[in-house]
């Protein structure tokens, strides 16, 4: 056995009977829907779940609302394990679905996702205005499925519904890391089931070219991996079968190197010179060449996808190359161009009008950002929160994503109160800055973009510009293994923020019914812990029951510290392995979060009387020895529950006749703070994910 092994085994041990992996169910009193709903209310009237359905059709109804239907019922099947059969022989339960007509603006920024659920006895009705409402009323009712003392229910409830923003959408890099479409389509089927509407897909970057082009197919070859279009159409079919948009981009004139092995001449024609980063790989504005390729290339594309929108990329163009070509630099003249911002501006309209010639409206993220630039194009932030307050303000649709990185490995908890139309939400304070600025990395950000200014408001009218927002998952770290437990369960966390009312803030409530969601991603075909079983499999030497409690209860370190290219200030040639602890463990413990909870509810009333003490003696494996207090403890409102645990969460508050319970949890922490520190130096193994 390694020295890793032995030490990940031993200070496992300090955390058995702690907490497990298998997470509790939340008490069927307290539902736990995901996205929360506009209007909820619970009328304490449940409808048992038998083995004998009928869905009746009040109104429209058409195949892809069949293919629905159908998915449902087979969701129940697996909520309840009963065999959901349609034996008109004898007694039926029935769903009504009454739906006015086929969604206008079906698949399109303006659907309506509008509907209303009615649970009560002998009653089980989904009313909707459009096909999409049906999708997302169904997505809810299948969450309503809760225990009962002789089986299962639907929780008696009355709700009215709706999104609170129109674009509530994952974005998935597939040029770092290729993704099979298995992979994908598992996505797909989680987004339906939060009510997320937009898959935007990274489809190229350095590192590959994913999509086959036909007119130019040497991109694709360059690549070690790709779809083809009858793939890509197949997997876009299904997105639309469950309410959700593809919306591709390739990335330009940035991020262009697997554009340039295929086809160099694309390019500025400048040797790399040494030690030159991937961001000096661009294409050419100064050559009419480009556009004609571009353009072809687009209109390839745009009949492949058939959203309306196209993304551009746009993003991290540092003009290097582009200072060292003397044609580049020449056109800057003629053209009366002053610097490379006005060079990217000119290439950026360039694209749009190609776009909108194939019916395409261009998005692009913030760098596109400036007075020239068409108020047609969609931004999206990605560097601070005051980067879509100022596109909003100067009337362009606005799309909000700086606060939902997911590959910065943070807890929903740091995300979820990140509003997209809160200009101060997410972004470097003054202070902040101060401190970047004494790191070699400053040469990564502009103060501009990334220092959020405290006196910038919205109006409405710029807050009505904000379409909604995207997760975001890049996948330098990620590999097709990792990308369910990368991206689940906090986008579900996220998907609220977009749909639900702006008051839905409770982050320990939202932690409540994560946790249960969770479980339910997972049984209808997610493989977050599946996947994260076989890897601890392969990162144990012996494999041990309280290993996997241990991994349970830690996370990797954040903001790119695991990543070994990132360290290097992208200078040195690095190979990142994934096969550390780093890798396995969820970014989010949400066994943590759960215990967290039972220490509070323990406290609250430290007594044997309370029924928060025997789940917490079970939790804890303390038996009899829990030591009662007398005192009341008095909750943060954040303590614990802000989401800026970095490893394990952060201690409890102390205080007069704090007992046992809260020692062991803190015990349970630190020990695994300790061990992602000296098992990093004991083997000096910077992978590890050492902080």
């Amino acid at each position: 056995m390694t020295l890793f092994n032995k030490a990940l085994k031993a200070t496992a041990m300090l955390a058995v009977g702690c907490v497990g992996l298998a997470l509790a169910p939340a008490s069927a009193a307290a539902l736990a829907l995901m996205p929360k709903p506009e209007t909820l209310s619970e009328t304490g009237r449940p409808v048992p779940i038998g083995d004998n359905w009928k869905i009746v059709w009040k109104a429209y109804r058409d195949p892809l609302l069949d293919r629905a239907a159908v998915r449902f019922l087979d969701r129940l099947r697996m909520r309840t394990g009963l065999s959901i059969v349609a034996d008109a022989t004898r007694p039926q339960q029935t769903l009504e679905i009454d739906c006015a007509s086929r969604d206008a603006h079906w698949l399109e920024v303006n659907s309506d996702d509008r509907y209303q659920l009615v649970v009560e006895p002998g009653r089980v009705r989904l009313t909707a205005v459009t096909s999409t409402g049906v999708l997302r009323g169904l997505a809810t009712l299948i969450q309503l499925v809760e225990p009962a003392p002789e089986g299962l229910q639907f929780a008696g409830a009355r709700i009215e519904d709706r999104p609170r923003y129109a674009w509530r959408g994952v974005m998935i890099d597939t040029a770092r890391h290729f993704m099979p479409l298995d992979a994908l389509k598992r996505q797909i089927d989680a987004m339906e089931l939060v009510k997320l509407n937009v898959l935007h897909l990274h489809l190229s970057d350095n590192e590959g070219f994913r999509v086959e082009s036909k007119l130019f197919p040497e991109l694709q070859k360059a690549s070690d991996g790709y779809y083809t279009q009858a793939e890509m159409r197949d997997m876009i079919d299904y997105a639309a079968d469950r309410g959700v948009r593809v919306v591709p981009e390739f990335d330009a004139p940035g991020h262009a190197r697997s554009w340039l092995k295929a086809y160099p001449q694309l390019g500025p024609g400048v040797k790399p010179t040494p030690g030159a980063t991937p961001m000096n790989d661009t294409l050419d504005p100064s050559r009419e060449e480009v556009y004609a390729f571009v353009s072809k290339f687009y209109g390839e594309m745009s009949r492949l996808f058939a959203d309306r929108y196209f993304h551009v990329g746009g993003d991290e163009v540092n003009g290097v190359d582009w200072d060292a070509s003397p044609a580049v630099r020449q056109f800057k003249t003629t053209h009366g161009l002053a610097d490379n911002k006005a060079l990217q501006a000119y290439f950026t309209d360039r694209l749009r009008k190609i776009l909108a010639s194939d019916g395409k409206i261009m998005i692009g993220w913030d760098e596109l950002l400036g007075p020239d630039l068409d108020p047609s194009v969609v931004v999206q932030s990605w560097r601070s929160s005051k980067m879509t307050a100022l596109a909003a303000q100067a009337g362009h649709p606005a799309l909000s994503s700086g606060g939902y990185y997911l590959d910065r490995l943070l807890p929903a908890g740091s995300m979820y109160p990140t509003d997209p139309i809160d200009p101060v939400g997410y972004g470097f304070s003054q202070a902040d800055w101060a401190q970047m600025e004494q790191t070699p990395f400053k040469v990564f950000f502009a103060k501009e973009a990334w220092v959020v200014d405290d006196g910038l408001r919205l109006t409405p009218a710029g807050q009505e510009s904000v379409l909604g927002g995207e997760a975001v998952m890049w996948t330098e770290l990620v590999t097709p293994e990792m990308i369910d437990g990368r991206v689940w369960p906090r986008t579900a966390a996220i998907a609220e923020r977009l749909w639900s009312p702006a008051a839905t803030t409770d982050v320990a409530d939202m932690y409540r019914r994560l946790i249960e969601v969770d479980g339910e991603l997972a049984l209808f075909g997610l493989r977050q812990h599946a996947n994260q079983s076989r890897m601890l499999e392969r990162l144990e030497a012996e494999p041990d029951p309280a290993v996997a409690r241990f991994v349970s209860l830690v996370e990797p370190v954040k903001n790119g510290a695991h990543w070994k290219l990132l360290r290097s200030g992208f200078q040195a040639p690095v190979t990142q392995q994934f096969n550390t602890l780093a890798d396995v463990a969820a970014p989010d413990s949400l066994a943590a979060h759960r215990l967290e909870a039972q220490v509070w509810a323990f406290l609250a009333a430290p007594s044997a009387d309370n029924p928060a003490t025997e789940a917490l003696k079970a939790e804890l494996g303390l038996g009899a020895g829990l030591g009662l207090g007398s005192g009341r403890h008095d909750q943060p409102a954040a303590a614990g529950r802000s989401g800026d645990r970095h490893h394990c969460g952060n201690p409890l508050p102390g205080g007069a006749g704090e007992r046992e319970p809260a020692r062991a949890a803190v015990v349970a922490w630190r020990s695994a703070d300790t061990f992602n520190r000296k098992s990093c130096r004991s083997n000096r193994r910077t992978e590890n994910g050492c902080p």
